[in-house]
């Protein structure tokens, strides 16, 4: 995979492995990370979701991989980080009902 060929990735179907590395390198050696109630790890992780792919696209605009025009770039990557972000917390409060049922069983 190429520089060019990661930064189209992170953009969209990517998103998930680079948070999920982000966070993880996060929650490892930022303590103050792992000490935050969730309250406060929410707006944290949607600033990542979102702020990997919008960082990715404007990389590659600066490097000219990329047109530099919202709709083609930018829109497409602020979409893809909120739905990353959505999808990360339905999977939460999935697991989150499926360990309170368990608890009642």
């Amino acid at each position: 995979m190429t520089f060019e060929q990661f930064l189209i990735w992170a953009q969209d179907p990517g998103i998930a492995v680079v948070v999920g590395v982000v966070v993880s390198i996060a929650a490892e050696y930022v303590p103050q990370f792992g000490a935050l109630e969730r309250k406060w790890k929410l707006p944290v992780i949607l600033a990542v979701n979102v702020g990997v792919p919008l960082a990715a696209a404007g990389v590659a605009i600066v490097m000219g991989y990329q047109s530099g025009g919202f709709d083609a770039t930018y829109w497409p990557a602020l979409v893809a980080g909120v739905a990353a972000f959505v999808g990360g917390q339905g999977n939460w409060v999935r697991a989150e009902i499926i360990k309170l049922k368990m608890l009642r069983s």
